[in-house]
């Protein structure tokens, strides 16, 4: 039998030599004590079997009872060695012995000890232990609910705690776990409660569809805790305010009940709470003036103390909920040019900082006092953050030329240097942007004159024909607004001069062909847009149909336009832009690459009328069109072409603006020049000699 005298002298040679006994030792030792006491209860009962049943019966449960407890105290003193090799070794001595408790013991000292740069020995070691331990648990909360047994709370919590740490994804046991969590939401401790949310919040962010059946665990959670709010430390809080945030479950009433709860607890926050109360509520776009002043106040005192990532998080915040304290603004600049910051940090800053208050001398001077780092560091941005830092760039530049000249040129100059540099990034990685910063990118280059800016527009353009038919109307209308810019101040050649104008006439036919699925305020853009080009005058009284018959004319005509000159851009840069965020990359997961193989198919663009511009030449992908008398008519949908625009062909169903464009260029007889990836330029040039390389002429 196992004696207090035993248990010690064996507790001491195991912290001694960080060593486990085998799991035989402690069955042994078990077996022992049971046979003993069986024998005990044979020689009391007079040596009948019905007896002696009953006490080897009774005695093997109470061995299983005192193993779970002994397991556990291995674990525990194993683990406070601070050797993961040892304390893999004795889970997985034990693991088919476990219960639930032992389960999420051994999983939370696993997590603790987990280390990124173990031995690879001991990390593959370490992982078959977790893959064992997740099955185990799986096989005893089946086994708990075919019982109708609830499992611990607590033990549930330290699972899917030690399961985000870790990174270790097993979808079958986070649903497993979230049905129970929800059935006894009201079971767990305001700790328990808050660590279970911020697990299947932090791994939403890696793999967002295994936790998508903890939903339910999140209403639960919503209605209950404001009932006891006031259980709640601050730092739970605030992780239960983080974990709602990052799952994405948006709940007014619980994020006004815990807001009103911080107000009164912000004096005991430290820096990276106030930083992550500001980054929930500005990602569910939640707005609390009072909480904000209350939190910026307290900030505001302790910017020395701030890291770089909660500096980062507390403006974003602010910003994304569009709130503005000039003091803390100025004091967290000044605060963010003493520290190293990261491109991901420089751009959510950057973007922070210009998103409401462009025009301010304290926000110029602050992003002028950002850029020449972020150009510095190009080579290690994301192309969204490219797209993003362009833009707040763009912002600056263009309107610090309302200022005397030399601030303004200084500013424009420090913007085309981040600009230039990131061109050299960018040409080849355009597919990485989304729609928005397609627009962003190609806008910011054209504001700062950027050297190779028509290059960089005419490769945008590409990008977005091969996108077109699925491009959101609020990026076709931004498109429509940067290619109507005049190019003619920047002295493009004609090849990419051409590239951009066919990609003009693109948009409109885009346009036309979703006319009935514009909005009426999408109607309205779309009506300044064409109006000023056609020169009308009631650019707002336009019909649909009216709208409709000057897309196709100005989709359908080479001559006769008025470009635009670069303030049409003014608005797309005052207006506010959508809620840009790029995650640390310490926190982010691998992108996952998804098929959208339930994607309905999108119908082709059928363009209406197509012929031959004004000159006689056909446009690129129609060389069978006979040349058409301009003249005023009425095409076969009864709208009629104004005098001066050509009489045009029905349309073929076949074709689209791959087909109606191929790669943008204008393909005069006798010359090939097929777009190289990223656009370049390739084929036959002048005099025979083949063109790997833009000449110097194209100022690219």
């Amino acid at each position: 039998p196992i004696s207090p005298i035993f248990t010690t002298a064996y507790n001491a040679r195991l912290v001694a030599h960080r060593r486990l006994a085998p799991a035989s030792a402690l069955a042994g030792a078990m077996g022992e004590k049971a046979a003993a006491q069986g024998k005990k209860n044979k020689n009391q009962n007079g040596g009948g079997n019905k007896g002696d049943e009953k006490g080897r019966s009774r005695w093997r449960q109470g061995a299983k009872r005192d193993t779970f407890p002994w397991i556990n105290s291995q674990i525990i003193t194993v683990s406070d060695s601070g050797s993961l090799a040892d304390l893999t070794s004795t889970i997985e001595a034990y693991m088919t012995q476990m219960n639930l408790v032992n389960i999420s013991t051994a999983f939370h000292r696993l997590a603790k000890l987990w280390s990124s740069d173990a031995p690879p020995q001991t990390a593959l070691a370490a992982q078959r232990c977790v893959e064992g331990l997740m099955a185990q648990a799986n096989s005893v909360l089946a086994r708990a609910k075919a019982s109708g047994t609830m499992p611990s709370a607590q033990a549930l919590a330290n699972i899917t705690w030690a399961m985000a740490t870790m990174h270790a994804m097993d979808e079958h046991l986070l649903k497993a776990i979230s049905g129970p969590a929800e059935a006894q939401v009201q079971q767990f401790k305001p700790f328990e409660l808050s660590t279970i949310l911020w697990s299947y919040a932090k791994m939403s962010q890696t793999n967002p569809s295994a936790c998508t059946c903890a939903e339910p665990l999140y209403k639960a959670a919503a209605a209950h805790i404001p009932a006891i709010v006031q259980e709640f430390t601050f730092r739970c809080l605030v992780t239960v305010v983080w974990s709602f945030a990052a799952y994405r479950y948006k709940d007014f009433s619980l994020f006004e009940c815990i807001g009103a709860q911080i107000i009164s607890m912000v004096h005991t926050a430290n820096c990276a709470e106030l930083a992550n109360t500001a980054w929930a509520y500005g990602t569910v776009q939640i707005t609390s003036d009072k909480l904000f002043q209350e939190l910026a106040r307290r900030a505001n005192v302790r910017l020395h103390e701030f890291k770089q990532q909660d500096l980062c998080n507390i403006m974003w915040g602010f910003a994304a909920n569009g709130f503005f304290q000039p003091t803390f603004f100025s004091n967290a600049t000044l605060a963010s040019q003493r520290l190293e910051l990261s491109p991901q940090q420089l751009t959510n800053i950057l973007w922070a900082l210009t998103r409401k208050k462009p025009k301010r001398d304290a926000t110029q001077a602050a992003v002028l006092a950002l850029l020449p780092a972020a150009t510095r560091q190009v080579e290690r941005f994301r192309m969204a953050e490219i797209a993003v830092t362009a833009l707040a760039a763009a912002k600056v530049a263009r309107f610090a030329e309302s200022g005397n000249a030399k601030p303004g040129a200084l500013k424009t100059s420090l913007a085309c240097d981040f600009c230039s540099a990131a061109m050299q990034q960018a040409l080849n990685r355009l597919k990485e942007l989304s729609g928005q910063h397609l627009v962003s990118f190609a806008a910011a280059f054209l504001v700062v004159r950027a050297p190779g800016a028509v290059v960089m527009l005419a490769a945008v353009g590409r990008e977005a024909l091969d996108r077109l038919q699925v491009l959101e109307n609020s990026v076709l209308l931004h498109l429509i607004r940067v290619f109507s810019i005049d190019l003619t101040p920047m002295r493009p050649p004609a090849l990419l001069e051409g590239a951009c104008q066919g990609m003009f006439r693109a948009l409109f036919a885009e346009a036309a062909r979703r006319m009935d699925l514009l909005k009426p305020m999408e109607m309205q853009v779309l009506s300044k847009l064409c109006a000023e080009p056609l020169g009308l005058a009631q650019a707002s009284d336009l019909s649909a149909g009216d709208l409709r018959s000057c897309c196709f004319a100005l989709a359908t005509t080479t001559g006769g336009i008025t470009k635009q000159p670069l303030t049409l851009l003014d608005e797309f840069l005052e207006e506010d832009q959508e809620i840009f965020w790029s995650p640390d990359p310490v926190e982010a997961g691998p992108i996952r690459h998804v098929e959208h193989v339930d994607a309905p198919p999108v119908a082709p663009a059928v363009f209406p009328f197509v012929g031959q511009g004004a000159d006689g030449l056909d446009w690129p992908g129609m060389p069978n069109m006979m040349p058409m008398p301009s003249m005023a008519a009425t095409g076969p949908t009864g709208w009629t072409a104004p005098t001066g625009v050509n009489k045009y062909q029905p349309a073929r169903p076949d074709m689209t603006p791959q087909a109606w464009m191929p790669g943008l260029l204008p393909q005069p007889t006798g010359m090939q020049l097929p777009m190289a990836p990223g656009f370049g330029c390739g084929g036959f040039g002048e005099g025979g000699y083949t063109m790997s390389q833009p000449q110097p002429s194209m100022a690219a």
